[in-house]
């Protein structure tokens, strides 16, 4: 199987794309990761025949991601008349040991993502007190700086069976393409 790549056009700002429940805290607000996706149907109006076409043109529907860079920047063309500013981000499957490839792009840092509904365990991080040491090695992107330590989480969290703990997690490393 090829390792997980391509592209996603997120919303610039941090944060995860959906509002938390008010009884529940966001411990990550500095988040600069994959959830970041805006969710369809949206609430703006100008973005909702773009996103339709991310949905159902623009996306691989086995990775979730946009395969080139030339249909990412079509969709951020796209979505340009929306009030919410964007960008591009690139994601790539990393593994224990791995070492970052090269890029002409800044890089963000790694996120534990499942990328079937783009739910990040980073970006929701777990209010769980024992998990908290982890949330002081985030970086000011609101990701882990190291694959290790992110994998180091997600075996961490799985084996504490926290919420959605059964899911199958992919660590990304995140690259910010255009703005």
């Amino acid at each position: 199987m090829n390792p997980v790549e391509g592209y996603l056009v997120v919303r610039q700002e941090p944060g995860v794309g959906f509002s938390f429940p008010p009884d529940v805290p966001n411990l990550n607000p500095r988040y600069m990761g994959v959830s970041r996706i805006p969710c369809w149907p949206s609430k703006v109006a100008e973005e909702n025949a773009a996103l339709e076409l991310y949905v159902f043109n623009y996306r691989d529907d086995d990775t979730n991601l946009i395969p080139t860079l030339a249909r990412a920047e079509e969709l951020l063309n796209h979505l340009r008349h929306s009030p919410i500013k964007y960008e591009i981000i690139r994601c790539q499957e990393l593994s224990p040991g791995a070492q970052l490839a090269a890029t002409p792009w800044p890089f963000l840092g790694v996120d534990v993502v499942s990328l079937g509904d783009y739910w990040s365990i980073v970006g929701c991080f777990p209010e769980a007190s024992d998990m908290q040491s982890y949330l002081r090695m985030l970086n000011a992107n609101g990701l882990f700086d190291s694959p290790d330590v992110a994998f180091g989480y997600v075996h961490e969290y799985v084996d504490r069976k926290l919420e959605r703990w059964d899911d199958r997690y992919d660590v990304l490393g995140i690259w910010r393409v255009q703005a």
